[in-house]
């Protein structure tokens, strides 16, 4: 039996950017190193921290990590974690949203990057993803309803939801574009994956 295993290593670095970035403003600065995986990095709105999971303690957990210092702390959360389900998306500098496993389900927490402060923001059922809007004013996400999964929001200031789509076909990652007028994700409505905007 001849057997092909893969070990690699996923780790986090950072690439200044020219101010309209599309060109390198200095060289790559590697930010961790070593046999883990590191993914989904997002940068907290003032700058100065990272929120990434990484498996470097077994299940995908979520780290902070202070550029100006280089110190990296994992978030502990309450409860059951069987890992996370996708990037960790800042509503403001104190302030995170976190789509975590829950066994077989997920729910989207509020939690502040020290820990001091844990909410759940939509218990478990079955999500697939949850990015917080430009102004940190609400959260898209998406959740299986009639057979396909379909996007919603949830203001996070009323906790209202309201359905954003209704079509047949898959729908994931919603992101509102920057003035708030447009909504682009991923559908498989056309049958292959595709990006759509709405």
């Amino acid at each position: 039996l001849a057997v092909s295993e893969r070990d690699a290593s996923l780790n986090l670095a950072r690439l200044p950017l020219a101010p309209d970035g599309g060109s390198p403003a200095g060289p790559e600065v590697m930010l961790d190193k070593g046999r883990v995986v590191d993914s989904w990095p997002n940068f907290s709105p003032n700058g100065q921290r990272i929120a990434f999971s990484s498996n470097r303690l077994g299940t995908g957990d979520v780290w902070i990590a202070d550029l100006e210092t280089g110190r990296k702390d994992r978030l502990l959360l309450p409860g059951e974690n069987s890992g996370l389900r996708g990037q960790s998306d800042w509503v403001t500098d104190s302030l995170l949203v976190i789509l975590r496993s829950r066994g077989a389900e997920a729910e989207v927490l509020l939690v502040a990057p020290d820990g001091s402060r844990s909410e759940v923001l939509l218990p478990s059922a079955s999500l697939s993803d949850a990015l917080v809007t430009p102004g940190g004013r609400s959260v898209i996400f998406s959740a299986l309803d009639g057979g396909h999964s379909q996007l919603f929001e949830i203001d996070l200031a009323t906790r209202e939801k309201r359905r954003l789509t209704t079509s047949p076909g898959d729908k994931i990652t919603g992101v509102r574009s920057p003035d708030g007028r447009w909504i682009a994700f991923n559908s498989n409505a056309g049958g292959s994956l595709q990006v759509w905007r709405m």
